[in-house]
């Protein structure tokens, strides 16, 4: 139930807002992520890790980590923009 509130939210603020807070709040819901689901933090940092190389400074994988996540939250932010096009 929870998942379906979060979808409607994101998709009434993609649709009714400009782009430049879309990808605000994108921002802010991804850092939230990535500060609170250390799960997929872990395995995106384990990913980073291997294409990175084994002697990538710790800082520079917690640094592309995090910026993996806002990255794909801008992403899903125009994603769900995507249904003004049905107009």
């Amino acid at each position: 139930m929870i998942e379906y509130l979060v979808y409607k939210l994101i998709t009434f603020i993609s649709l009714t807002f400009p782009l430049r807070f879309t990808y605000w709040v994108a921002l802010r819901v991804a850092d939230l992520h990535y500060l609170f689901d250390r799960g997929a933090r872990e395995r995106v940092k384990k990913n980073l890790r291997r294409i990175l190389g084994p002697g990538a400074p710790e800082a520079r994988v917690i640094y592309e980590a995090r910026w993996t996540f806002r990255h794909f939250g801008k992403y899903l932010g125009e994603f769900f923009r995507f249904a003004k096009f049905d107009e």
